[in-house]
């Protein structure tokens, strides 16, 4: 080891340590890093995509983190919380849904009692068609802004788009949101749209049972496309960038 250090600190003919070049070169690199949010250069943190509260403490899968400003994270930090509580409130009928919310989402109630207050002024009464029966029976639901949704699913394309193509999508580049059914009522119609344009869903499972997605292309240029995100397999979105033109590709 000692050979070693020597080595890595022994002048070069420039007169310069090539420890010390090394760690300049990597702080050259940190500081000429593309924001995945804002597109500029000097990306000082790295984001979880989707945000890290959905995943358990120990996950299975590879989770994805792109670079970006701290700040321009941080601007997300509240809505990440209420995002995590929203989709995994709306899971309960998968396991890994109620497991999150006995394990993520109840014990940070006791830190952030706004975050209960939140979920609570948004209960709403729904009415549900028994399968069984064909009766309708009167369930609690939560009602959620738009809003949320579309700021989220946009951040999130945004870190699909960074991850895949290692760039970020211009900032006025527009984004396209819907929330659709769940998957056992949306996914045969949507794998049938892609299939009359050639197409086939392959997921991604960054975390099975979690969060798995979709992201296809338009061949003449890859800032045009479709992402399709499934939370718990029961919270279902999908996001067009760009205009939506010309053939997708895998």
């Amino acid at each position: 080891m000692t050979n070693v250090i020597q080595y890595l600190l022994k002048s070069t003919s420039q007169g310069k340590s090539f420890l010390f070049e090394s760690v300049a070169m990597a702080r050259k690199r940190r500081s000429s890093r593309l924001c995945y949010l804002c597109g500029k250069a000097g990306a000082d943190s790295r984001d979880h995509v989707p945000p890290r509260g959905i995943f358990p403490k120990l996950p299975r899968g590879n989770l994805i983190t792109v670079p970006a400003h701290k700040a321009c994270n941080e601007a997300f930090s509240e809505d990440d919380e209420a995002l995590r509580n929203v989709i995994i409130a709306a899971s309960s009928r998968s396991e890994a849904g109620r497991q999150a919310w006995d394990e993520e989402v109840l014990p940070s109630f006791a830190k952030n009692p706004r975050a209960r207050q939140f979920l609570l002024d948004r209960l709403v009464p729904v009415w549900v068609k028994d399968p069984q029966t064909g009766a309708f029976v009167r369930m609690t639901g939560i009602a959620v802004e738009t809003s949320l949704y579309k700021r989220q699913m946009t951040r999130i394309t945004r870190g699909l788009f960074y991850n895949r193509f290692r760039m970020p999508l211009p900032q006025d580049w527009p984004i396209k949101f819907h929330k659709m059914p769940p998957p056992e009522q949306s996914m045969r119609d949507l794998e049938a749209l892609l299939a009359r344009h050639g197409l086939k869903l392959r997921w991604q499972h960054v975390e099975p049972g979690i969060f798995s997605y979709y992201y296809g292309v338009v061949d003449e240029d890859n800032r045009i496309g479709i992402a399709v995100m499934v939370f718990f397999d029961t919270e279902v979105f999908w996001t067009k960038p760009g205009s939506g033109r010309g053939r997708h590709s895998n």
